[in-house]
């Protein structure tokens, strides 16, 4: 039996039971399908990068404010550049975080490797650190420089959990989060997947799907994408789903 064949039968048991994973699952387009007929009129995007992920937002979501955020000083000029005049993104060169203040981010050889965590895979190569600004969603929310959010997407390298802690009482009004989850530790003091899986759950939010899963060549996972919803909007998907396989 190999390798391929193990998996998919893995896979094959775990959707039997209402767990689905893909490796080439669109999640974004997921969340679109899922959150279609509610209204969805801020987005965070924590972990902005490039803004690859914020214009697929803006585009999925045409009623949506997207705030990005990207603490790293290149990859934040490229931001500006992308999304200059737009009024539908709106940028913020700070990191967030559970508590404002700064912290050092640890720049890696590789820019997508960026955290305020130290890496603790051998792999990961830091070259330098700089001092960022850190606040919250909550703190935003408060000061008006934001409004609260239906929907979040955070690629934070290790602070997702931190991240989700700092949104406050505004946890409540999200419709949906789609998170880069780890299952084995990359950095010093980072959230595993079972850590933002409890911190969902708390808040009424249960897994929908995991996807883009990258695995290591002895077969165990290493990370992955996961979409949480609200378990209303959960419960309501399961519900036309057999209604139509009743009907077929």
């Amino acid at each position: 039996v190999t390798t391929d064949h193990m998996r998919k039968l893995a896979a094959h048991a775990l959707e039997r039971v209402g767990f689905q994973l893909s490796r080439t699952a669109d999640s974004y387009a997921d969340l679109a399908r899922a959150l279609s007929g509610h209204e969805v009129t801020g987005i965070i995007d924590g972990g902005a990068a490039k803004g690859t992920e914020t214009a697929r937002l803006a585009e999925l979501f045409p009623r949506a404010t997207v705030y990005a955020f990207e603490p790293h000083p290149k990859a934040f000029a490229q931001l500006e550049r992308r999304f200059k005049g737009s009024d539908r993104v709106k940028l913020f060169p700070v990191a967030i975080s559970n508590a404002p203040g700064s912290a050092d981010l640890h720049l890696s050889a590789k820019p997508t490797q960026t955290s305020l965590l130290q890496a603790v895979d051998p792999k990961m190569v830091t070259v330098a650190t700089t001092r960022v600004e850190v606040t919250t969603v909550e703190a935003l929310i408060g000061s008006g420089a934001i409004k609260k959010p239906q929907l979040i997407k955070l690629d934070l390298q290790g602070s997702e959990l931190r991240a989700l802690q700092g949104v406050g009482p505004a946890i409540r009004d999200v419709l949906g989060v789609l998170v880069e989850v780890s299952f084995r530790s990359r950095y010093a003091e980072g959230c595993l997947y079972h850590d933002v899986a409890a911190e969902m759950f708390r808040h009424g939010l249960h897994l929908y799907r995991l996807s883009d899963l990258h695995a290591h060549h002895s077969g165990a996972w290493k990370r992955a994408d996961a979409v949480f919803l609200r378990a209303d909007i959960l419960d309501a998907l399961f519900r036309t789903t057999e209604r139509g396989r009743s009907r077929s």
